[in-house]
């Protein structure tokens, strides 16, 4: 096996990569193909702490039509076939999920419109201690070529047992490892670059 690493600073760390079961790759965008092409399977591979402390919402209001606040949990475990997991955001500090819910036949629309047509909400991954490993698997309706990535965040410890948190993204193609791309939080930046170090492992 042949391995290369490399660096290369990030324009956008707090969103420095996104999935998305649409073409557009927007996580958060919502079109008619985000709920024609299959939803994005997600699998919690590791987490430790309770869901409710690593998987948090933040709100803004306190209305909550679809009832998502009090059933987020059962939608993390795929108990819920209401809500689709169409997003995916990974930075720094958290990872962003987007659930999509239709509320009338979408695909027969022109125009979607929020609240009307459709509800997105966000829950964010935020490891307090530990760590939490998630895989994505992202199935496209007019390709039989499956994309799987798995997103890790948690405390390494860097020398002298000081600890900083990272961030590591993993994409599979045929089943084995392509590419990592790796960020520490709490990496110190040179002012002369603008953006955020990221070191790159292709495989």
């Amino acid at each position: 096996m042949a391995k290369m690493s490399y660096s290369m600073y990030l324009h956008n760390p707090d969103a420095f990569y996104r999935i998305s079961n649409i073409e557009d790759g927007s996580p958060d965008s919502v079109t008619p193909e985000t709920f024609k092409n299959p939803p994005i399977k997600m699998k919690i591979m590791e987490c430790r702490g309770s869901l409710e402390d690593v998987f948090t919402i933040d709100y803004l209001d306190e209305d909550d039509p679809f009832l998502f606040r009090e059933n987020y949990i059962k939608v993390l475990q795929g108990e819920s076939l209401d809500w689709r997991l169409t997003g995916v955001s990974v930075g720094r500090a958290d990872t962003q999920l987007y659930f999509t819910k239709a509320t009338c036949n979408t695909l027969a629309r022109n125009e979607l419109i929020l609240g009307e047509s459709y509800d997105i909400q966000t829950v964010y991954c935020r490891p307090k201690l530990g760590r939490f490993l998630i895989s994505f698997e992202v199935e496209r309706a007019y390709d039989v070529q499956k994309e799987i990535f798995t997103v890790e965040c948690g405390e390494i410890t860097l020398y002298d047992k000081v600890t900083s948190m990272t961030t590591s993204v993993v994409e599979y193609r045929n089943g084995h490892k392509y590419r990592m791309l790796n960020v520490q939080r709490d990496t110190k930046v040179n002012p002369s670059y603008l953006g955020h170090p990221c070191t790159i492992t292709e495989y």
